[in-house]
């Protein structure tokens, strides 16, 4: 565990590890049961560190809002991190806990349990999809294709006028200042939808009857 955490979730092989270990990766399979359990043993023991705070003066959406800013600060810092709990969550005792300690963060905030559940997965997803996207980003900047990728994208935002301007001033905006504002609005929207003590049931109906669906 020690030995993945160095190497982080990003470069987490078994024959890294073994390698980092000194060790045969036969030797390691007899105590690693593959790639799965690894991730695991490894992912866990990083989230096991993620500890949100909660002020209760925040309201619903204040919480939520500051939650993922601390969760994309968290897992930004431990790249890979993002997509191991994208994957399959929760996997371990830390997962668990870290789901368990929102929940009860938001039931003292007049929401259900299932409520709750429903929309910390929401607001995680986007949190977590976006920190990837980052990763996924930084890592084709080292690409040697992609400069020249890039000056032909910007090209054809060049081409589309007052629509390609529109567009490039959203790069005007730093990584954290668009997070935020993004979260911020999607968080409104949701507490809006679903607001404390409101029915899980109520919220899915209305958002079925909004796409038109009986």
């Amino acid at each position: 565990m020690r030995a993945g955490c160095e190497l982080g979730m990003d470069q987490l092989r078994i024959s890294a590890v073994a390698t980092k270990l000194g060790v045969s990766t036969a030797a390691l399979y007899r105590h690693v049961d593959g790639r799965w359990e690894l991730e695991r043993l490894v992912g866990e023991r990083l989230l096991d560190d993620l500890r949100i705070a909660d002020d209760p003066q925040q309201d619903a959406a204040a919480f939520l809002v500051s939650f993922a800013v601390q969760m994309r600060q968290f897992v930004a810092a431990h790249p890979g991190l993002a997509a191991y709990m994208l994957v399959l969550f929760p996997r371990g005792e830390s997962s668990a806990r870290l789901i368990s300690d929102q929940v009860d963060a938001l039931g003292r905030r007049s929401y259900s349990t299932d409520a709750a559940v429903t929309i910390l997965g929401a607001v995680a997803r986007l949190t977590l999809s976006l920190v990837a996207a980052d990763e996924r980003r930084r890592t084709a900047n080292d690409d040697a294709g992609f400069l020249t990728e890039h000056e032909a994208a910007h090209e054809v935002l060049a081409g589309l006028g007052e629509l390609g301007t529109a567009y490039e001033r959203r790069w005007v905006l730093t990584d954290d200042e668009y997070f935020a504002m993004l979260i911020t609005t999607v968080v409104q929207g949701i507490v809006s939808a679903a607001s404390p003590g409101k029915p899980l049931d109520e919220v899915i109906a209305e958002a079925h009857t909004q796409r038109g669906r009986p």
